[in-house]
């Protein structure tokens, strides 16, 4: 809550995730911020590394983030509800980098601190650049590689035609299985996980008439 110098550090690790579920450390920023700078810091970060996903931990003053974030339409957010000690959350994640499937740059300004708090861990100082790494690659481990890469993609549509989730207030079914529309704002529009479509309203209005499509709520 306050950026002392004995306050824990803020960290944010910023990933790439492959088809074959491999992942790439792309960025660490590690920082003392006050809670308003932090929250700005968030949504700079997630902006420039336009992140499909942004882990927020379910625990102390990211309760307070999740909460204005949601509020302000950041529809990115993920929490993340830290389960069992910090070590047993590193030990669980050891498979993952012993098979090969975690990559660091070989140079980058950070990469210095960030590899000799993990090689520390869990004697050193600090730990914060440990738990972003762990809370990371388990969420990872939780979904399949194709969900993390549709859900990408889709949020990079998205933020494409400047939408958020929280704009595709219209949700519909139509009688063909697959098929793909081409709305008005220009973006093709899939069916979601549970089985129908979403658009905004003004997009509504330009496939409403189609023989086949039902509007839900109106069903």
């Amino acid at each position: 809550s306050k950026a002392s110098q004995l306050s824990d550090y803020s960290v944010c690790t910023t990933w790439g995730v492959t088809r074959n579920n491999e992942m790439y450390l792309l960025h660490v920023y590690r920082v003392r911020l006050e809670y308003p700078d932090l929250k700005r810091l968030i949504r700079q970060m997630a902006d420039q590394h336009r992140a499909g996903i942004v882990l927020i931990e379910d625990a102390a003053s990211g309760i307070q983030l999740l909460q204005e974030l949601r509020l302000e339409g950041f529809a990115r957010i993920k929490p993340v509800k830290p389960l069992g000690e910090k070590k047993m959350r590193m030990v669980a994640q050891t498979p993952a980098m012993e098979a090969g499937r975690i990559y660091v740059p070989k140079d980058a300004s950070w990469l210095q601190d960030y590899l000799h708090e993990l090689a520390m861990f869990p004697k050193g100082k600090f730990d914060d650049q440990v738990d972003s790494t762990s809370q990371a690659l388990a969420y990872v481990g939780m979904p399949s590689s194709a969900d993390l890469w549709l859900e990408f993609m889709r949020q990079d549509v998205l933020r494409m035609y400047n939408l958020t989730d929280q704009d595709l207030t219209v949700r519909f079914d139509y009688t063909v299985l697959d098929a793909e529309f081409n709305v008005s704002s220009g973006r093709k529009v899939r069916r979601d996980d549970d089985g129908f479509y979403r658009v905004t309203e003004g997009e509504w209005s330009s496939i409403r008439g189609m023989t086949g499509v039902t509007r839900m709520d109106e069903a």
